[in-house]
């Protein structure tokens, strides 16, 4: 049966799980019904999905969109935010076309959203999220889509956030927007309140890496610099960044997250550097970097990082060394450091690591040895050491 538009739906007042998977030529899903107890809506694989709209979803508490390359502009308007007769006020960028709201409750807490390159949600995201997962979508998905708002990014009211996920993250340009990108680019500017964090780098190997098809009216371009959006995550705890290969600039506003504990950065190959302010990060206990080829020296402010228990760099190939700070870990219980290519020096006082309890290193071809104070890691459980100089590893020792 092949279904193109699809309006209504069977009264289910009980259901509380709705997933809707592959419907290859469904252009509209609308007039979802009213599903009281609905908690999780999950639209897969609609590749020619143009509009969806419904509810209100009093109940929902996780919605996931996986593969909507066709769907654009959302409403997703908070019930109690949006009552009879108040459709109309505002600006008109700020109000949405009769009928086309998806209508959620406060509860929304819960957001993964997966190759969707042309999505944007109006007139922000819920606040009420404590987990976004963001993987091949649009940048757009973190700013405010009005500048009447007064407010550069929609993470600012965002208190209840604790865990987000920033993988492959780009921006979906019309040819008419392009020259305007181009020009901002050269420039070297933000542009306005908003500004752009990428620049005119195209987005290469799509056909393997974004298996989404994207109409030829527009252009994705790739993120070049973390958005300036973390001053306003106060309860944030997980931060990952990953699979952003063109992104060469960090932002010092990372050093704000005074609740993050955990921080991982993955295949961000043109980051040279983690930011100044990372040392602010006090509540921090595991640090990841994986597979961050540029990546050539790691800060002093990285000693001051004292709740980190564990540091683990893995395929950063242009990693040296570490700073002589990191002696400064009093917290860290392991240090992984492999697959570094360039990586060939140790600290001399790493021997004052009291609480370091595992150690790895391996693939770092060129460690010849290991610093003389390694005798004083006495809460030592775990050593392992492979494809180093063997033959001279242990001369200071």
């Amino acid at each position: 049966m092949l279904v193109v538009e699809y309006k209504g739906f069977l009264t289910c007042h009980f259901l509380r799980v709705m997933k809707l998977d592959d419907f290859p030529k469904l252009k509209h899903l609308d007039g979802l019904a009213v599903l009281p107890c609905l908690e999780e809506l999950e639209p897969w694989r609609m590749p020619s999905l143009e509009s969806i709209s419904g509810g209100p979803f009093r109940s929902l508490v996780k919605l996931v969109m996986v593969r909507l390359p066709c769907l654009g502009e959302v409403w997703m308007v908070v019930e109690k935010s949006m009552p009879d007769g108040e459709e109309g006020r505002g600006c008109s960028n700020c109000t949405p076309h009769l009928g086309q709201v998806l209508r959620v409750g406060a509860f929304v807490s819960n957001l993964d959203i997966s190759l969707c390159p042309k999505l944007e949600v109006k007139p922000y995201l819920p606040l009420s999220l404590q987990h976004l997962e963001l993987y091949r979508s649009n940048e757009k998905l973190l700013q405010l889509p009005c500048e009447c708002s007064g407010s550069a990014s929609s993470f600012f009211g965002f208190s209840h956030l604790k865990k987000l996920m920033l993988q492959g993250i780009t921006r979906h340009v019309n040819f008419s927007e392009l020259s305007e990108v181009s020009g901002t680019t050269n420039r070297g500017t933000r542009n306005g309140k908003r500004g752009t964090a990428f620049g005119m780098d195209f987005y290469h190997g799509r056909t393997k890496m974004f298996p989404v098809p994207v109409p030829r009216t527009a252009v994705t371009l790739e993120l070049i610099q973390l958005p300036d959006c973390f001053q306003g995550l106060k309860s944030l705890q997980f931060l990952e960044v990953s699979d952003c290969s063109a992104i060469r600039m960090r932002h010092e506003s990372l050093g704000e997250l005074q609740s993050l504990q955990e921080l991982t950065i993955r295949n961000c190959n043109s980051l040279t550097t983690l930011p100044q302010s990372m040392g602010h990060l006090t509540s921090l206990r595991s640090l990841i970097l994986d597979s961050c080829s540029a990546i050539s020296l790691l800060l002093e402010s990285l000693g001051e990082l004292h709740s980190l228990q564990e540091l683990t760099v893995q395929s950063c190939r242009s990693l040296s060394s570490l700073p002589q700070s990191v002696v400064r870990l009093t917290s860290l219980q392991v240090l992984r450091i492999s697959c570094c290519d360039a990586f060939h020096e140790l600290p001399e006082r790493l021997g004052e690591l009291r609480s370091l309890r595992r150690f790895h290193i391996g693939g770092s071809r060129g460690l010849a040895c290991l610093p003389e104070s390694m005798c004083g890691l006495t809460s030592l459980e775990d050593l392992s050491i492979w494809e180093c100089q063997a033959s001279n590893l242990c001369r200071r020792g």
